[in-house]
């Protein structure tokens, strides 16, 4: 089974959220989303959305110059009574109209082009955004579902929606110019036929608004539905899985799993087709009503005398070109309102990301943080993640000195993988202080500490660059060279697998891509542990760093880590491994989030306490008489 969390919706409640939102409720909101779509325009392409504006007022333009020359047209006509010699006379009003028509087609094209340039444009700067803000974000925002639906929504249809509500919006903008002139132009003549023309118009307006609202709130109560059903689909696609579903053959059962939500979610956009369509059956039968009337009006005012036939005729030309601009911006105010609806999530998420990362930035002053370290102290830290009841850690209290090595040991789910985080500045504590010397680092931004740590973490990136880039991003700021790039390498024992591949440095580190080549679970963790000694950070935290490398490589790294402890570097190692342990200078003991054993390896072990019994254990004896003895 997929889940409870799954369950889609009852209808009913999605009838509510509908019905909350009135006709007129959803009208008075396009200006808001419009405003959205102005406020894109004015920070990327306002020069083209001015020249869009321009062509339209011009479309608007021609097409009274259209009526005017329809209306002189057919009274031509007339007055020829449709004998053949004198029909020579009517020419030059036919080529009028041929003239503003063309004219009109001319102007379509290029406000089609104009507003094609928009859009990329548009869209770029969306993404950049979000990606900037995602990448600002305080960490344990990642783990509040909530915020993570809602930046799903912003990615997934927000970006996307950005140059469309755009274009939309000029395209309404535009058909509204032609529809007020076109009804100006009818109101000139009768102003009787313009109110008709307005009102057949609003049945399909209002079909069109509704049909929009049911889509969009029907998304939004699936994201979480949709959400798994990516991350599933991108498991059935991902090369990295695709070892462990042939091995345990997974296959059946994870397609089954995508089959029972792709059902639910094909479910409820069947249900919301069926209402979309009885909603336009209603409009257009609504609407082809008020069209009789409207003919029939025009009709009798001929019949009456109250109106020419040649003007009839004219109006009834631009008639047909101010519904069909109607039913444009019906049609157009239908994609805008959907879309204006993900936009104002886009905006929404951005807004709420913004507040929240400025908080974090607002709590910190600039107080100066020294470039050098003697003591980073862990004070009463404790620690909970967004959602749990029970804390991570609980009231730690440890110190971690310039020169030397502490690991830190315990079993799983004791904290050692959220201590690390907190030491590497990832999150804040929940209570306590972390203090670098004597700056209280919550005084600062978590950026400040961020800048002088390495964090190699349990699961880290594999990223799909460059061997040479891999290792460099360890630190964009600073120029990679060859000799920087190549020495963090060999300090992590990868420089010859590296040096083997077809392109070197410059292979890409992803068989995705063409002559792309993928490396080994140890390989990667030596390219990580590259990218860390690129860095060289004040203070290295590595959480199971070797837990892949086979001794000999396990060595040189401890070594390696070693040699930077004598250079003045801190290291805060969380290991399994009772080899690392015992050979670092200080080993801490962590049960249930607390700190309960510190020290050196041989007090530990006279202690005869929890590391003992760990050692004990991994050594095959419970007194840990063959553990190995820490190196000089």
């Amino acid at each position: 089974m997929a889940g409870a969390e799954l369950v889609v919706p009852a209808w009913r409640s999605l009838d509510d959220d509908v019905r909350s939102a009135s006709f007129w409720r959803m009208a008075r909101d396009l200006p808001r989303l419009t405003g959205h779509a102005l406020a894109l325009v004015r920070t990327t392409s306002r020069r083209w959305a001015l020249a869009v504006l321009g062509l339209q007022l011009l479309s608007g333009a021609l097409v009274v110059l259209m009526m005017a020359a329809a209306r002189e047209f057919f009274s031509a006509l007339v007055a020829s009574g449709l004998v053949v010699g004198n029909l020579v006379h009517v020419a030059p009003t036919l080529v009028g109209v041929g003239l503003v028509m063309g004219a009109s087609k001319l102007v379509g094209a290029l406000t089609s082009a104009c507003r094609s340039r928009l859009g990329p444009r548009i869209e770029q700067r969306a993404e950049l955004r979000l990606l900037g803000l995602t990448t600002r974000a305080p960490l344990e925002l990642f783990d509040e579902p909530r915020w993570f639906d809602a930046m799903s929504r912003a990615r997934d249809r927000g970006v996307s929606s950005a140059p469309v509500v755009v274009d939309q919006a000029l395209a309404l903008s535009g058909a509204l110019v032609t529809v007020t002139a076109a009804v100006g132009a009818v109101a000139f003549v009768s102003p009787a036929l313009a109110v008709l023309v307005l009102v057949s118009s609003l049945p399909g307006a209002w079909a069109a608004v509704r049909s929009a609202q049911l889509a969009y709130v029907s998304r939004r109560r699936t994201t979480t539905l949709r959400r798994r059903k990516w991350v599933l689909s991108d498991l059935l696609a991902n090369r990295r899985a695709a070892p462990e579903i042939r091995a345990n053959q997974l296959q059946d059962h994870l397609l089954g799993l995508v089959e029972e939500i792709t059902t639910r979610d094909m479910g409820e956009r069947l249900e919301v087709s069926r209402r979309q369509a009885l909603q336009r059956f209603v409009g257009q039968v609504a609407g082809g009503a008020a069209l009789c009337v409207l003919y029939l009006a025009l009709v009798l005012l001929v019949r009456h005398d109250a109106l020419s036939l040649a003007s009839a005729s004219a109006a009834l030309v631009v008639i047909r070109s101010g519904r069909r601009s109607l039913n444009r911006a019906a049609l157009t105010v239908r994609t805008l309102y959907e879309h204006g609806l993900y936009l104002a999530d886009f905006f929404r998420f951005c807004s709420e990301t913004e507040n929240r990362a400025r908080e974090e930035e607002d709590e910190a002053e600039p107080v100066p943080l020294p470039h050098d370290c003697a003591t980073l102290a862990l004070k009463g830290v404790s620690f909970t993640y967004p959602g749990s009841e029970a804390p991570s850690l609980r009231d730690v209290d440890l110190e971690l000195r310039r020169g030397e090595i502490v690991a830190l040991v315990g079993d799983n789910g004791s904290g050692k993988t959220t201590l690390a985080k907190l030491v590497a500045g990832l999150y804040r504590p929940g209570s306590g202080a972390l203090h670098w010397d004597d700056v209280d680092l919550g005084t600062l931004p978590l950026s400040a500490l961020s800048e002088r740590v390495t964090l190699v973490a349990q699961d880290h990136t594999r990223w799909p660059l460059t061997a040479r880039d891999n290792i460099a991003i360890g630190r964009p700021s600073r120029e990679a060279t060859d000799e920087l790039v190549v020495r963090a390498a060999r300090q992590a024992r990868v420089d010859p697998v590296l040096s083997s591949l077809r392109h070197g440095y410059a292979t890409l580190l992803s068989r995705q891509f063409t002559d792309g080549a993928d490396l080994s679970g140890g390989q990667w963790q030596r390219l990580a542990l590259a990218r860390a000694f690129y860095r060289d950070a004040h203070l290295l935290v590595l959480d199971e760093p070797t837990a892949s490398l086979d001794p000999r490589t396990e060595r040189h790294v401890f070594e390696e880590l070693r040699a930077l402890a004598a250079r003045g570097r801190s290291v805060l190692l969380v290991t399994h491994s009772m080899r690392m342990a015992a050979s670092a200078h200080r080993i801490v003991v962590l049960d249930g989030g607390r700190l309960i054993e510190e020290g050196p390896h041989d007090a530990l072990m006279e202690k005869g306490g929890k590391y003992a019994a760990m050692v004990g254990a991994a050594a095959g004896s419970s007194d840990g008489s063959t553990a190995v003895a820490p190196r000089p």
